[in-house]
């Protein structure tokens, strides 16, 4: 079999770059052909240089050694980039993927990243998906946001395996499948396997090594194994110099920059070992060392003292104010260890063969109407639009957001709503070569009058003198944003500046079609996903539909805007009669929301002070399904792509206009749409990285805090404002 491995690999890091070489060379050693995915992009990396700064503030790099050692054992596949694996990777025709081992799917550390659930393979038919003794780290699973995050992240895998016990039974209850457990990769390997990756021995004479994992717990570290130096009358070996806690015993030359095959024969030749580290721990055990971890206190320790426990060597977990053991020269049984070890190998093994004897089979989506999880509706309303029997409608949540129902009296099971749903029927993506401008309107009143560079009405004043159709979002009366459909120009300026809120689909998809059915032009512009179901939901090309979309940044609940208006309301004691999030009467880069009330009286709010904008660029209020959003960066379902062209200034060298506008053109369509308007555009060529070097590229992921908001939100005399206030930081 053909084997794809995905984890933390080349990351300066001893015991990730072992789980992968272990892990690799073990399905070598079964008969399979293994690549180790080379990932970048997506922030895959995003905490990692704040984790060094915060945990190993005397952390210096060893890059190059790492490189080396990646390129050397590690059979690397073409760089991949966001997640987007299959089209990189086809030519190696893989059979599996395996994601782990370490913390990918740690949600502090990457934060449901779909890199490590297996990319644009997660869901497909085209091969196993499995992990192999992945690490959830501190994550919570009984969490409502996790938990469904997990859910949606693992519906599609064949095998689900983790490293620690203790999250198991809450992992198995959240996807509904069964949860392995097996051992580190490591520990699936022996002395011998490890022996030639070694440097020769470092230090001639005997010594203590001291394998640091963080800063934590250094004190207490540094007491015990100070304690250890002066009764056993041996030096020190640190693997990390520390100004803090310098030992005057450290034999201190080049610890400071040791990679895999220093770090591997400071274990091997040492007398003793003392450490805060998981893989320190394997490595003593591997190698027979006499060993204690000192407790951390935080949830890194349960790894250890699960894996100590069923070897039998609690003896060796040392707490905060343990003092070191008299019987300290003695050996661990290890015959009884290694005995324990080769049955949790054993387990392993057995798991490993399922992976790899199990035969490619289509896998079933579940998307919301089979699942009822919110993660996997986009909420664009196709599944309603193209039933034949109206047995579904578009029903509000407690959160504001509209998902679709089934009146199972009306249902007869046809499964048109399934084949609709774009989470289920991926839309197809241009492979067309993108053309990239940094533009804005050359029309005063356009201009003004417009959140950004003012394309969109540009384009569609195509539309409008054609006697055609323009799709778009407006505010209604009671500032309830809806989809809607225009043929005059003047009805259709509605559609102008930018509504961070959810809309309401407002039939749209079929008033659409009708439109379309006139054969005159129509140009269709909203979010990705909602140009998604469109698609779907006309299960046809059409040569008069165009297509605008917006680079999204998430869509923000209804709820929540109706409610911050009636708290503005109140608080200026008279009712609002306009409001927009951005006003042309802030004529700088700051964005300002525009409220003007009944009694005369009007408020321009910086978006930085205002807090329903900063709820929602904090991911606080936003949908669910916007934190695993398919329609980022280069996945452009539309003819042209627009959005506010961040970091501008780097790019445009004359004097600062009010807004300018991203302008992505996606395919022929859109090429034929640009020239219809040349003249009326300023249009300088960027480079497709240019525009995403400060923009909106990734999903955004969801606020630490969104179920509590929402949770709170209906609650009476809970006031949004004080919600805001208290969540948002």
């Amino acid at each position: 079999m053909n084997i794809g491995i995905i984890t933390f690999y080349w990351t300066d890091n001893f015991g990730a770059n072992l789980q992968c070489y272990a892990l690799s060379n073990y399905l070598k050693q079964m008969g399979h052909t293994v690549h180790v995915i080379q990932h970048r992009g997506d922030k895959v990396y995003l905490n990692d240089e704040k984790l060094k700064a915060v945990n190993f503030p005397y952390f210096k790099p060893k890059t190059v050694k790492y490189n080396a050692f990646a390129i050397k054992h590690f059979n690397l596949t073409p760089m991949v980039f966001n997640a987007k694996f299959k089209k990189t990777l086809s030519k190696l025709n893989l059979d599996v993927i395996i994601c782990g081992s370490d913390q990918v799917w740690s949600s502090a550390l990457v934060n449901f990243n779909p890199t490590f659930f297996g990319g644009d393979y997660n869901g497909t038919s085209d091969v196993i998906l499995a992990s192999y003794a992945a690490s959830l780290g501190a994550s919570n699973v009984a969490d409502e946001v996790q938990k469904n995050s997990f859910q949606y992240n693992l519906h599609a895998f064949d095998y689900v395996c983790i490293r620690e016990h203790n999250q198991q039974d809450l992992l198995e209850a959240a996807i509904g499948k069964k949860v392995h457990v097996c051992m580190d990769p490591t520990l699936l390997l022996n002395e011998i396997d490890y022996k030639p990756l070694m440097t020769d021995r470092l230090y001639s004479r005997p010594y203590i090594y001291n394998h640091y994992y963080y800063n934590k717990n250094l004190s207490d570290l540094h007491k015990f194994t100070t304690s250890l130096s002066r009764k056993s009358n041996l030096p020190i070996v640190a693997s990390v110099s520390t100004p803090t806690y310098k030992f005057k015993q450290t034999v201190l030359e080049g610890t400071d920059n040791w990679a895999v095959e220093e770090t591997l024969s400071a274990f091997y030749y040492s007398d003793y070992v003392t450490t805060s580290s998981f893989h320190a721990v394997v490595f003593s055990i591997m190698f027979k060392k006499r060993f204690w971890y000192i407790l951390k206190d935080d949830a890194t320790d349960n790894r250890i003292i699960n894996l100590c426990e069923s070897l039998g060597l609690e003896d060796r977990i040392i707490k905060s104010d343990q003092q070191l053991p008299d019987d300290f020269e003695k050996q661990p049984d290890w015959i009884s260890v290694y005995k324990k070890l080769w049955d949790l190998r054993k387990t392993a093994t057995d798991y490993l063969l399922s992976v790899t004897s199990h035969e490619k089979g289509a896998k079933a989506n579940q998307d919301y109407l089979t699942s009822s999880n919110e993660y996997t509706c986009y909420c664009c309303g196709a599944c309603a639009d193209v039933c034949a029997t109206n047995a579904i409608t578009m029903t509000v949540n407690d959160e504001g957001f509209s998902f679709p129902l089934i009146d199972g009296t009306l249902c007869n099971h046809c499964g048109l709503c399934n084949k609709t749903c774009p989470y289920n029927e991926k839309p197809v993506f241009s492979d067309y070569n993108p053309q990239v401008y940094l533009s804005y309107s050359k029309n005063d009143d356009i201009y003004t009058n417009s959140s950004s560079g003012g394309i969109h009405q540009t384009i569609a004043n195509i539309f409008l003198k054609q006697q055609g159709y323009v799709v778009g979002v407006a505010f209604d009366a009671n500032f309830v944003a809806k989809y809607d459909i225009e043929s005059e120009p003047e009805n259709a300026k509605k559609f102008r500046y930018s509504k961070y809120v959810e809309a309401e689909h407002n039939d749209i998809f079929v008033r659409t079609r009708d439109a379309l059915n006139t054969k005159k032009p129509v140009l269709f512009t909203g979010t990705p996903c909602k140009i998604a179901g469109l698609k779907n939901f006309l299960g046809k090309e059409y040569e008069n539909l165009y297509t605008m979309e917006l680079i999204c940044h998430a869509t923000p609940s209804p709820l929540v805007l109706k409610k911050w208006l009636e708290h503005k309301e109140a608080a200026a004691g008279s009712r609002l009669v306009h409001f927009q999030h951005r006003s042309p009467k802030k004529i700088s880069r700051a964005q300002a929301a525009e409220y003007v009330y009944e009694n005369g009286e009007e408020e321009i709010v910086a978006q930085v002070s205002d807090d329903y904008m900063k709820g929602y660029q904090k991911h606080l209020t936003i949908k669910k399904s916007c934190a695993f959003c398919e329609f980022c960066k280069e996945n452009k379902i539309a003819d042209i792509t627009i959005g506010d062209f961040w970091g501008w200034e780097r790019f445009y060298e004359t004097e600062a206009p009010k807004g300018i506008s991203a302008l992505i053109v996606n395919n022929r369509k859109g090429d034929y749409l640009i020239d219809q308007v040349l003249p009326q555009l300023y249009l300088q060529p960027q480079n497709i990285s240019d525009v995403y070097s400060a923009n909106h590229s990734s999903p955004s992921k969801m606020h630490k805090n969104r179920s509590q908001f929402f949770n709170r939100l209906n609650q009476p005399n809970e006031s949004i404002q004080n919600l805001f206030k208290e969540l948002i930081n």
